[in-house]
């Protein structure tokens, strides 16, 4: 135990699915006036220093490849909990595949700031019935593991797509691929019981703290949106929570969709072209939420 909430022990480590830095900086300064957070679709689309110089305003992305909203809730409650000072705006990235169990997942990376913090410990780990406990000790056995390896953030997978061209679609989604139908049998994406509550306690946490939150999704293909057989029932329960807030949908119905969008991007729902998508995101967002920072 001892061990566990050494913060030497579980410091920040190297990981390709997430912006260390940022998870560094806002850590320890706490001064966050905007704080961004979702999966990888929010760590792809999304840069920090634009945002940063756009609204004058200190922002970090944390952001996480294939973070669950659990994951986020954790890191969220652990992050007010030390801030210098509380955010001014929260955007937090939603799309049809929020709560679904099979694309999404509870990361490791999370010692950082549940080992620091016993009660969250307490809690989330020891007295969760659906077992984060396991998640916590493969965090801090990855995070030795990992201690003081070369720093690596998300963007270092671009690298393996070096000849995106801005003018044209870079890819080609197809609603029969196999990877596609083992992730979402059916063409159905889960909305799962915890994932649920972890979005409800989101919610509630920052309303708590008077925190006001920003619903964000990122843009999306055609065919990927035309896929999701579920999308209605989804979007039903989205739009009732964004009921009273923002909401900056950039997918297929949206409020802000652009197919031209689909150039920009690497895959089915990532962008490639970060700093370009920002911009225009930050202009809808001072347009829309001009109380934002």
């Amino acid at each position: 135990m001892v061990l566990a909430f050494s913060t030497g022990a579980t410091g920040y480590h190297a990981d390709r699915g997430t912006f260390a830095r940022d998870y560094q900086q806002a850590f320890e300064h706490g001064d966050a006036r905007v704080l961004v957070l979702g999966s990888s679709r929010v760590a792809a689309s999304l840069d920090a220093a634009t945002l940063t110089r756009g609204l004058g305003a200190q922002t970090y992305n944390l952001a996480f490849n294939q973070a669950n909203l659990t994951y986020t809730h954790h890191l969220l409650r652990a992050y007010l909990e030390e801030a210098r000072e509380m955010p001014e705006v929260v955007i937090l990235g939603v799309s049809w595949f929020s709560f679904d169990t099979r694309r999404l997942a509870y990361k490791e990376y999370a010692s950082q700031f549940v080992y620091r913090h016993p009660i969250l410990f307490w809690d989330e780990l020891l007295l969760n019935k659906r077992n984060q406990l396991a998640n916590g000790l493969l965090t801090l056995a990855r995070t030795l593991e990992r201690s003081g390896a070369t720093y690596q953030d998300f963007d270092a997978t671009k690298k393996r797509h070096p000849n995106q061209d801005s003018t044209r679609v870079n890819y080609v989604f197809d609603p029969g691929d196999e990877g596609f139908l083992r992730t979402f049998p059916g063409g159905e994406s889960q909305m799962a019981e915890r994932e649920l509550e972890a979005f409800g306690a989101i919610l509630e946490l920052l309303d708590s703290k008077g925190i006001p939150v920003v619903f964000y999704t990122s843009p999306e293909d055609r065919a990927f949106a035309r896929s999701q057989k579920n999308r209605e029932e989804v979007y039903k329960y989205l739009k009732a929570a964004a009921k009273g807030r923002v909401w900056l949908d950039y997918s297929p119905g949206g409020n802000l969709y652009s197919a031209r969008f689909e150039k920009w991007m690497r895959d089915s729902h990532h962008i490639y072209f970060k700093e370009a998508f920002t911009r225009v995101f930050l202009k809808d967002l001072m347009a829309i939420a001009p109380a934002a920072p």
